[in-house]
């Protein structure tokens, strides 16, 4: 069976269309994700953030660590979201990428498939 050049022109675009094909799919799941991390689960990136806990201190202070203790909490606490606010615009700038490569190329390819 030999091969010819038209079929493997048109295998090399089917594969090149479902690359960009993939590649958008995987943009538009990764921005469906952020935004259902952002408004609908809220709580899904809590645990990134862990609330400190001092069993031995709260016996020494009866429950009410110092301040110098609370301010380095809080100085965590704000550290830990902007952490997170970062972390979102990584995950939504590489989800954008994805589309911006992936759309053109499945519609490039796809159009001469046809």
């Amino acid at each position: 069976m030999k091969l010819s050049i038209e079929k493997i022109k048109l295998f090399f675009l089917y594969l090149f269309t479902l690359t960009g094909l993939v590649l958008t799919l995987i943009g538009a799941v990764q921005i469906l994700n952020l935004g259902l991390r952002q408004y609908v689960f809220t709580k899904a990136d809590e645990q990134n953030c862990p609330r400190p806990y001092y069993p031995i201190l709260d016996k020494m202070y009866d429950k009410q660590p110092p301040a110098e203790l609370r301010e380095q909490e809080e100085r965590n606490r704000q550290l830990c979201l902007e952490e997170r606010t970062a972390r979102r615009q990584n995950d939504a700038a590489q989800a954008l990428a994805f589309l911006i490569v992936g759309l053109p190329v499945f519609a490039f390819f796809y159009r001469r498939t046809k």
